[in-house]
């Protein structure tokens, strides 16, 4: 929840359980935990020594339970629901429209996040094979 709020907090439910599912799929394809995961060198910039802070222009803050939204708290029990989210449908449709082998490119969702809009490396982003974005975030499985 506190990954979740700190990486996506002001945006929509759909955006939040993206994310979710999005570190939920590293966590079993890596067989890693979510500590792990989320402070894997150079994944979450939230992450900060191990802490999670929200990133704001009036400098960081420390997220702790208590200021975590019901959103966010929703999007972790939909993630953990086991149920097709709507990022998951999104890539299958965009791979099966673009033709793609849709095991590699959507089956089980996103493994990868970013607004683009925030990088310097745009073109990168922008010319990934297979993506959706929902709300500031672009989702892919594949990062080719």
């Amino acid at each position: 929840a506190k990954i979740i709020y700190a990486e996506s907090g002001i945006c929509g439910l759909d955006e939040q359980i993206a994310v979710g599912k999005t570190i939920l799929n590293r966590m079993e394809k890596y067989n890693m935990t979510i500590y792990e995961v989320i402070t894997s060198k150079g994944q979450f910039s939230s992450v900060i020594n191990g802490e999670v802070y929200l990133i704001t222009s009036s400098g960081n803050i420390l997220v702790t339970e208590d200021i975590i939204s019901d959103r966010s708290w929703e999007a972790v029990e939909t993630v953990l629901s086991g149920e097709q989210t709507l990022v998951e449908k999104l890539l299958m449709d965009e791979a099966i429209r673009l033709g793609l082998d849709v095991q590699e490119y959507a089956e089980g969702g996103p493994m990868f996040f970013v607004n683009v809009d925030a990088v310097k490396n745009k073109e990168y982003y922008n010319s990934l094979t297979c993506k959706v974005k929902i709300g500031y975030q672009t989702f892919y499985k594949a990062p080719y």
